[in-house]
């Protein structure tokens, strides 16, 4: 995968690296954060390049915020902003399936720990260790070991009618039409974690094959409520369904009504003429199943079964490249550093599991909007979308108030969000790296 003097090549001489995450998790805060607040969580990373002492395999507090919020009026002043950000979230990103809100999220499952507040997402495993040698380490031992039978899904009566119904409204639904056009080549085939194990050996994670309508019909609708077969039974919504059995937490990943296919996504950085990192954050084009219109990871996507790929890197990994070529236009000898930091389940999509990576380009951000504007697929996938907006739109700002602007316009995903909590870690381990 990569080793130390590979990853220490690519990002030698950094000046800085722009945490965008920390401006995120501000307004994502439900209140206000006072510079003696003894429940402030210590394990939020982000903040400027300058002070940063607790960063790294560290969970230590972000000196940014040591200074906390001085005044009283710049307290409702950040409360006010972080009502309209999560307003924003749930208005922009929510649909008929899917109810796109971070604190009701978390009150759904409060006995599963986010890796932070107001991002939903569950840590499985981490592979960012305490030092930019021991994340390499963790991240190059990662195996898998494959299930010989395909998943299906499995259910009673009423609910494999609330499964047909649901795929075949997924199947018109104008704002899923990125899962009508794969099921319209033959349904892909991609991979549900079965389960997983992780000690001293390394991580090894089951997989299993299974059919891209087996999302749509599960993880993809937790929260369509509109006459569906298990209102029968009192059940509101799926994800009713399942705190009945599992109360306040997800069901196990080897749920049988459940697809949890694995998502994988990237965060992709990129060095100014100054010498600072900065992420290509994406704007998602409109139309698409989930996270649709806003800035997003760099490339995204549904893990893609391999009949050949025996490991890790010959299925995950080289699937994370394949995305960023056809969503991106970024071909692998373009990437220079790609790791593999953490597996986590979304609350959102009941638990579906994703992967996240973060890495280095040696292109700079003309050819990165350059790339994008010429890739093939990404204008094939506009195209099928009938989307009219410039593709090389992205995330970047000249300052910290600049972007909480733009972020209170066009906001992040979740999933982006989650993605840079972990990317920047790994990012700040290459800056300090010797």
């Amino acid at each position: 995968m990569n080793d130390f003097s590979q990853v220490a090549a690519a990002v030698q001489g950094v000046a800085a690296v722009y945490y965008v995450y920390n401006e995120v998790r501000r307004l994502l805060e439900v209140r206000r954060l006072l510079p003696n607040d003894p429940e402030r969580d210590p394990g939020i990373v982000g903040g400027s390049p300058e002070g940063q002492k607790n960063r790294g395999g560290s969970r230590g507090p972000d000196s940014r915020l040591e200074s906390g919020i001085q005044d009283p009026k710049d307290g409702d002043h950040h409360d006010g902003e972080n009502q309209r950000y999560l307003k924003l979230l749930r208005e922009k990103f929510s649909t008929d399936y899917l109810t796109y809100d971070p604190k009701k999220l978390c009150e759904v499952y409060p006995d599963e720990k986010a890796i932070a507040p107001l991002v939903p997402y569950k840590e499985e495993i981490c592979w960012v260790g305490s030092t930019l040698q021991k994340t390499l380490a963790e991240a190059g031992a990662v195996r898998v070991k494959r299930m010989a039978r395909p998943f299906v899904l499995n259910a009673d009566t009423e609910m494999r009618t609330f499964q047909k119904d649901a795929l075949e409204l997924q199947k018109d639904a104008l704002k899923h039409r990125l899962a009508q056009v794969h099921m319209g080549r033959g349904d892909d085939r991609v991979i549900r974690l079965q389960g997983y194990s992780n000690n001293s050996g390394g991580a090894v994670l089951r997989i299993q094959k299974a059919e891209y309508s087996d999302q749509v019909q599960s993880n993809l609708v937790m929260d369509w409520t509109d006459g569906h077969a298990l209102k029968k039974s009192g059940f509101e919504t799926l994800r009713a369904y399942l705190s009945a059995w599992y109360g306040s937490k997800l069901g196990p990943l080897d749920e049988p009504i459940m697809a949890n296919t694995i998502g994988i996504s990237v965060v992709l950085y990129y060095r100014t003429s100054a010498g600072a990192f900065l992420p290509y954050l994406p704007w998602r084009p409109k139309g698409l199943a989930v996270f649709d219109g806003g800035f997003h990871c760099t490339a995204s996507g549904a893990a893609e079964w391999s009949d050949t790929g025996m490991t890790f890197e010959e299925i995950f990994v080289k699937h994370m490249y394949r995305e960023l070529c056809e969503e991106v236009g970024i071909a692998r000898n373009e990437i220079q550093v790609m790791v593999p930091l953490a597996l986590c389940r979304e609350f959102l999509r009941g638990g579906k599991p994703q992967i996240f990576f973060a890495g280095v380009t040696g292109l700079s951000k003309s050819e990165l909007a350059e790339r994008r504007r010429t890739c093939a697929r990404a204008l094939e996938l506009q195209n099928e979308l009938g989307v009219t907006e410039r593709v090389d739109k992205q995330l970047i700002s000249s300052d910290t108030e600049d972007l909480r602007k733009k972020l209170l316009s066009e906001p992040l995903t979740l999933e982006a969000t989650a993605n840079l909590y972990y990317a920047e870690k790994f990012m700040e381990q290459c800056r300090r790296a010797p």
